[in-house]
């Protein structure tokens, strides 16, 4: 009887550090990916871009043309659960082609945003945040 209640305490306490180990490792991951990342898509000479594709876990979630006009700006956000992510940013016309991965928390939401910089570049930003609603609806 003490033998089987000691085996079932050495595997409960196996399976709580196989978790503890899980979540360690997760976290750790967490901090090598980086939450915020902006780049040039296009140079001031291009008035469009026709085909920017961004697809996250290779599901689309921005698939329009950019067009320079008062307002250059779009974005587009999407609730992403626990896990790594992969992000792809896609456009054949300006030879772009970028991948992310990111570590999202549950019910935490990745913001892409595409707008005009002050030296009349398009830029492209992504940002993981966390928080549990959107900061857009």
């Amino acid at each position: 009887m003490k033998q089987q209640s000691r085996n079932k305490k050495k595997v409960i306490v196996v399976i709580k550090v196989i978790i503890a180990l899980t979540l360690i490792s997760f976290l750790i991951r967490g901090l090598f990916f980086e939450k915020k990342v902006s780049f040039a898509i296009a140079q001031e000479s291009n008035k469009f871009i026709p085909d920017l594709t961004v697809k996250i876990d290779n599901e689309i979630v921005f698939n329009d043309t950019i067009v320079r006009g008062p307002i250059p700006c779009c974005f587009t956000q999407k609730r992403i659960d626990f896990g790594i992510h992969k992000i792809i940013i896609d456009s054949k016309s300006q030879n772009l082609r970028k991948e992310f991965k990111i570590f999202g928390f549950k019910n935490s939401y990745i913001f892409i945003a595409v707008w005009e910089h002050e030296n009349g570049e398009l830029w492209i930003e992504k940002e993981v945040y966390y928080f549990l609603t959107p900061m857009y609806e």
